[in-house]
């Protein structure tokens, strides 16, 4: 009798340590994502030097600017979930770099970039990019940050430069619904001041705005202008902007006014000429493009000198390639 009863309080004793063992566990993870979450807004900026640039490219500013504007999708490609292969995507990235390279880009916009994230094996792809393509500048910026252990994601926009980036903004949108934002996180936006030479610089607001509905980016788009107002210096808006302008649809059917018709309108901003767009123009998705979607918008007294997008799978997304000069 003794022998069962000392068997029956081992047996007590194990499931009471085992009990602790997973409440300490599960404390420690919940304080890890309260903890990220309530200072997700104070780390959603980081500007750091990545390394040396592209020797064949120089940093001197000659009136000229060559931008990128490309959604990468967390460099899954084409695929349908980011759980990707490691050398697959580690290979997409060199070639989206090599990509940037070759067409000379001063600064890179990039969108659905992971900075630590389970299903892309915690890597920083804006760094890998910037230091395969000979970026010396980078500014990361998070919309989505959620930490427990050995599991996190930490993904966002990313601004990837040859010149030295001054200073960085985080800047918080509108979310769809506030239980998403307080949770996870949602599509903000952050803009970055680059120095160009002694007497010019730039503001450059990094775009993702909400795929979801119209109203929600229509409310970012009101902050959007209300930077472009704010800002003493020439103010660019380059990234994902989800909606297209009215001249530029090619669906048939009722037009309605979107985002980018408002940002357009405003006449802080503009694009290419507005004309009807052919399908090589088209951005999204890139195995059988339907929208343009993908946008660099400067200020009116600069102009374009070019815009190309390219028909290439690296992502569901074409990257835009756009020449612009002071007039």
């Amino acid at each position: 009798m003794d022998t069962q009863n000392q068997q029956r309080n081992r047996v007590r004793l194990w499931l009471r340590r085992a009990a602790l063992i997973v409440g300490l566990v599960l404390a420690v993870s919940a304080a890890r994502y309260v903890l990220t979450r309530l200072l997700a807004d104070r780390n959603a900026i980081r500007v750091y030097v990545a390394g040396t640039r592209t020797p064949a490219l120089t940093n001197r500013f000659e009136g000229t600017l060559r931008f990128a504007s490309f959604n990468i999708a967390h460099g899954r490609g084409t695929n349908a979930s980011n759980w990707s292969d490691r050398s697959e995507r580690e290979a997409r990235l060199k070639q989206i770099a090599d990509l940037l390279k070759r067409e000379r880009v001063d600064i890179a916009v990039l969108n659905e970039v992971d900075f630590d994230s389970v299903w892309s094996g915690h890597q920083d792809q804006a760094r890998v990019i910037a230091r395969e393509a000979g970026f010396e500048h980078v500014m990361e910026q998070r919309n989505f940050n959620v930490a427990f252990p050995f599991y996190r994601v930490r993904s966002g926009n990313a601004i990837l430069s040859h010149f030295p980036i001054k200073s960085a903004q985080f800047v918080k949108l509108p979310p769809r619904a506030d239980w998403e934002n307080r949770v996870a996180g949602s599509k903000h936006g952050s803009f970055a001041d680059l120095q160009l030479d002694d007497k010019t610089t730039i503001r450059l607001f990094a775009v993702h705005l909400e795929w979801r509905d119209e109203p929600t980016r229509g409310r970012s788009g009101d902050v959007l202008l209300a930077c472009a107002a704010d800002s003493p210096v020439p103010f660019f808006c380059i990234g994902d902007f989800n909606c297209t302008p009215t001249f530029a649809k090619t669906k048939p059917g009722a037009v309605e006014t979107s985002t980018l018709d408002t940002l357009l309108n405003s006449g802080r901003l503009k694009t290419i000429d507005p004309a009807p767009l052919t399908p090589d123009q088209l951005t999204f998705s890139s195995f059988a493009p339907t929208a343009a979607i993908d946008w660099v918008l400067v200020p009116p007294d600069w102009e374009f000198v070019s815009q190309r997008v390219l028909d290439i799978q690296l992502s569901d997304h074409r990257p835009v390639f756009a020449e612009v000069r002071r007039r």
